[in-house]
C-alpha cells in the first residue's frame, strides 16, 4: 500500500511542471499573436482619424462667401449710421442704410451666435437693449414713411429715376405693400402719360396736310350727263314744245352741283391726343399729430384718396390705407381738405401718402 502511494505521488509533480511550462510558452506566443494583431489594427485608426478632421471645418467656409465676410454686424451698423448721417436712406443702389440694415438681418438670421465674437456681443448687448437684428427691423420701419414721402416727392417732380430707386428699396422690406404698389402704378402711368405727349407733339406734323384740292375734277364727270341723246331727239319734233323741254332738262343740272362731293374733305381731322398729368401741389397743410400717439411715442402714415376740383380744391377725401390703423386717419384727412393744388380743366382723382413722424 505505501509502495502504491509512493509510486503514485512523485510523477504527478513532473507531468504538472511539465504541462504548465509547455503551456507558459504557448500562452505566451498567443498573447503576442493577440498583441500584434491588435497593436496593427490600433495604429491605423489614428492616421485616418486624423486625416478626417481637416476636411470636416472646411465645408462651412465654403458657405461663408455667401455672406460678405468682409464686413461684419457691427460694420454694418456703422455704415448704416453713416450713411443716415449723409442723407443716403435709400440712394443710391447698394450704398444706403436700408440696404445695410437689411444685410444685418439677414446677416443675424443665417447665424445669430457666430456673426461675432462673444466679447463683442457682450459689449454691444451692455450698449444697447435691442440686438442688432431688432435694431435694423426698429430703423426700417422707422424708414419706410420717409421712402413713401420720398416718392410723393419725386412723382409731383416727374423725377421718375429717383421714385424708382426709392420704389425699389421699398419692396424690398416688405413693408406698406400695397401702398408700394400703388405708388409703382402711378409711377408707370405718369411714365406712360410722358411717353404719350412726346408722341403727340411729334404727329401733327405729318396730320396736319390736308389734300383737299384733289376733289375739285369732278366737275368734268358732271359734264357727261350734259349732252344726252334724248334731248337731241327731242330736238326735231319739238315745233312747239321747244321751251319746256330746255326747262326738263335744266333742273337735273341744277341739282347735280357740289353738294355732295363737299362733306368728305370735312371728314379729315386729326384726332386729338390728351396725356393726364397730375397737377402741381401749391399748399401743402401739416396734419396735426393726435396727442394720444404722441404720448406713446407712435409713428406711421396714411394714404388718402381724393378728387382736386377746377379751381384746385380738394374733395372727397377717404383713406386708402394706414398704418398703424385707428391713429392717424382722422388728422390726415382733415390735412387733405385744406390742401390746394393748381387750376385744372376737368376734376381729377389723386392719391397721397401723409406721414406721421416723430422728430
Amino acid at each position: 500500500m505505501q509502495s502504491t502511494g509512493q509510486f503514485i505521488k512523485p510523477p504527478v509533480a513532473p507531468i504538472q511542471r511539465r504541462f504548465v511550462s509547455a503551456a507558459v510558452p504557448f500562452g505566451g506566443m498567443l498573447l503576442a499573436a493577440l498583441l500584434a494583431a491588435c497593436g496593427g489594427e490600433s495604429t491605423a485608426p489614428p492616421a485616418q482619424t486624423t486625416a478626417t478632421p481637416p476636411s470636416a471645418p472646411e465645408a462651412p467656409a465654403v458657405v461663408a462667401p455667401s455672406v460678405p465676410a468682409e464686413m461684419s454686424v457691427e460694420q454694418l451698423l456703422r455704415q448704416a449710421q453713416q450713411a443716415l448721417a449723409d442723407g443716403r436712406r435709400f440712394q443710391p443702389p447698394g450704398n444706403n442704410a436700408v440696404e445695410y440694415y437689411l444685410r444685418i438681418i439677414e446677416l443675424s438670421e443665417q447665424a445669430p451666435v457666430q456673426s461675432e465674437p462673444e466679447s463683442k456681443r457682450r459689449l454691444f448687448d451692455a450698449l444697447s437693449d435691442q440686438s442688432p437684428a431688432d435694431t435694423a427691423r426698429a430703423a426700417i420701419r422707422d424708414l419706410v414713411p420717409l421712402g413713401l414721402m420720398r416718392v410723393e416727392g419725386a412723382l409731383s417732380e416727374s423725377n421718375w429715376d429717383e421714385a424708382e430707386q426709392v420704389l425699389q428699396a421699398l419692396r424690398v422690406t416688405g413693408q406698406a405693400a400695397e401702398t408700394v404698389a400703388r405708388l409703382q402704378q402711378r409711377l408707370a402711368t405718369a411714365r406712360e402719360a410722358e411717353r404719350q405727349a412726346r408722341l403727340a407733339a411729334a404727329q401733327p406734323r405729318p396730320v396736319a396736310a390736308p389734300v383737299q384740292p384733289t376733289i375739285t375734277p369732278p366737275p368734268a364727270s358732271r359734264a357727261e350727263p350734259a349732252p344726252p341723246a334724248t334731248a337731241s331727239t327731242a330736238a326735231p319734233s319739238s315745233t312747239v314744245p321747244s321751251g319746256p323741254s330746255a326747262a326738263a332738262v335744266n333742273p337735273p343740272t341744277t341739282t347735280t352741283p357740289p353738294v355732295t362731293s363737299a362733306p368728305p374733305p370735312s371728314v379729315v381731322e386729326a384726332p386729338p391726343q390728351v396725356a393726364r398729368v397730375e397737377p402741381r401741389l401749391l399748399s401743402s397743410v401739416a396734419p396735426r399729430y393726435p396727442n394720444q400717439a404722441l404720448r406713446k411715442r407712435i409713428e406711421g402714415f396714411v394714404e388718402v384718396r381724393f378728387v382736386v376740383q377746377t379751381d384746385g380744391s380738394v374733395d372727397d377725401v377717404e383713406v386708402v390705407a394706414a398704418e398703424p390703423s385707428g391713429w392717424f386717419e382722422r388728422e390726415a384727412i382733415q390735412a387733405a381738405r385744406r390742401w390746394r393744388f393748381e387750376p385744372l380743366a376737368e376734376p381729377q382723382p389723386l392719391q397721397r401718402v401723409v406721414t406721421f413722424r416723430l422728430d
